[in-house]
């Protein structure tokens, strides 16, 4: 049977072939899978956010003949770029400019190379076409129609590509300039949907499992989903911690941001307790005054209180001096309560 490890990897290369081009592995709590995980050394679900980087060096024979071939669709060249946060990774981008596409042309070090046709509705949403060797079994976002057919050469892509698109939805203009901004705003909004709804679901999972029958038994399966589902919790996070940064000045920000306090709809009451015993470093609190917040955190791990009511319930159980606030409220990418303790 497959360990965990290989389903990870497998399911991240699914992703990969998806155009979220989440790399191979994940990065996660190393306590839920000890040495284990620590196999993975550098490889990772994918960062919350990407840059990408512009490079001069050329590309491979495989992706040069990629590119030669959205070439010959009409597509002009903008610029060959490294992601630094995805070691391996190269694409090369090209625009069409009359059918308001990119092209993009990928090779990734496990995945070897692939072809996407693309374009962003001027609303939401988009359309892709990809010749991605495992894409296919994820659901794709809300808005986003994906076809996959590995078989598919680049001129194929492009059929398809302007048989699907929504004669009514205007298309976004494409842009060099602007090109790589808004491919690091799509894998953006797409890692946070996947984060909000807990990652990976099950159903995914399976399928991506089901695509090599008899190699991973249902223990593994099972194992896979709790420490994507934990990954997902962490990324929820870095994103609300970033939205709470985008609503204030730095200097604001840069006072608080060690003192926030983050509690969302995906937490498990256990890291919600975790959270919350960031409030008893205070030096306002006596020994008593932590015994007693503690005791008042068991009480509502016991009752199974929902962790977004938890706030309301504890902050009168701290000394005036130590109570925390709340900052922000919000509902995407999940329901959440922002909390920041007070300077001491």
């Amino acid at each position: 049977m497959g360990t965990i490890l290989q389903v990870l990897g497998i399911l991240a290369l699914v992703l990969l072939g998806g155009v979220v081009l989440l790399v191979v592995g994940w990065k996660v709590v190393a306590a839920k899978l000890g040495k284990a995980l620590s196999q993975l050394g550098n490889m990772g679900i994918g960062p919350a956010t990407i840059t990408l980087q512009s490079t001069t060096t050329p590309p491979s024979p495989l992706l040069a003949a990629r590119v030669a071939a959205l070439e010959a669709l009409g597509m002009q060249h903008i610029g060959t770029y490294l992601i630094p946060e995805m070691p391996g990774v190269t694409m090369v981008a090209l625009q069409h400019p009359q059918h308001r596409a990119y092209g993009v042309a990928y090779q990734h070090p496990q995945a070897g190379v692939w072809s996407d046709v693309y374009a962003r509705y001027a609303d939401a949403g988009g359309l892709t076409v990809s010749n991605a060797p495992m894409g296919g079994m994820l659901d794709p976002m809300p808005g986003w129609l994906k076809i996959y057919d590995k078989a598919a050469n680049e001129a194929e892509l492009m059929r398809r590509f302007l048989q699907e698109r929504a004669a009514q939805a205007p298309l976004r203009a494409v842009s060099a300039e602007l090109f790589p901004a808004e491919f690091q705003d799509a894998y953006r909004l797409e890692m946070e949907w996947r984060s909000g709804r807990g990652g990976a679901t099950m159903d995914e999972i399976q399928r991506v499992a089901n695509a090599t029958p008899g190699r991973f038994d249902a223990a593994t399966v099972a194992a896979a989903r709790e420490v994507i589902e934990a990954d997902a919790r962490g990324k929820v996070v870095e994103t609300i911690r970033r939205k709470v940064a985008g609503t204030m000045d730095g200097s604001s920000w840069e006072s608080m941001r060690d003192r926030v306090m983050i509690l969302h709809a995906n937490m498990t009451a256990e890291d919600a307790r975790e959270v919350l015993e960031e409030a008893t470093a205070h030096g306002a609190l006596t020994p008593d005054d932590v015994t007693a917040f503690e005791a008042r955190l068991d009480g509502l791990m016991e009752n199974k209180t929902h962790v977004l009511n938890w706030p309301a319930q504890l902050a009168t159980a701290l000394p005036e001096a130590a109570r925390f606030t709340v900052l922000q409220q919000l509902d995407d990418p999940v329901a959440a309560v922002v909390l920041v303790r007070p300077a001491g």
